[in-house]
């Protein structure tokens, strides 16, 4: 066998050797990659799943406190509303019995009068007095006492219906929230 024979054997089986290393050498990398890629996919499947559990907790909890803030605002306006009547009913009940004691006072001051002068026609004018001064009062009260209790009432309920839209929309948005979190859990659920 001549030198160049001899060195291009040498050739041959050198590129041989170096193909079979490079062969198990990628058999190597295949399987350090497929190892790799099925431990960083089971790792990923247990932090996604561990976020999805966390994320359906925190779902509760956000269901639970809207359902009590729903409860809750619905109690403090029910309160307010209740309050309202109650200081209106007061302020009703006092305004009456200011009224009721002035007429009592000028009744007593008619019935004075009638027992001072004694005769018919001055008690007649007396009651006549009495009557129309009662009469004058309860004008007075309904023409300007009692708008003054409805413009308040008005207030008070214009303030109420505020509060309660403005309960609704924190509700709604937060129904929204809870939505939105569960749509997103359901499309990482489905990948």
């Amino acid at each position: 066998m001549s030198n160049s024979a001899m060195l291009q054997s040498m050739e041959a089986t050198l590129i041989k050797k170096k193909q079979e290393k490079e062969q198990q050498i990628q058999e190597q990398v295949n399987q350090i990659t497929d190892t790799l890629m099925q431990t960083a996919e089971s790792r990923l499947n247990q932090i996604v799943d561990t976020i999805i559990q966390n994320a359906e907790k925190k779902l509760q909890i956000l269901d639970k406190n809207c359902t009590n803030s729903l409860r809750t605002n619905s109690v403090t306006m029910q309160q307010l509303t209740e309050r309202v009547e109650r200081a209106l009913q007061m302020i009703d009940t006092q305004n009456i019995r200011e009224l009721k004691t002035t007429a009592k006072a000028i009744e007593q001051q008619a019935i004075t009068q009638i027992q001072k002068v004694g005769r018919k026609n001055n008690a007649l004018i007396a009651i006549m007095s009495c009557i129309l001064t009662t009469l004058l009062m309860l004008v007075v009260y309904l023409l300007f006492i009692e708008p003054h209790h409805t413009k308040e009432i008005e207030e008070k309920e214009q303030e109420i219906a505020v509060m309660g839209v403005e309960h609704v929309k924190q509700i709604h948005e937060l129904k929204d929230q809870i939505a939105e979190l569960k749509a997103k859990l359901g499309k990482k659920r489905s990948r």
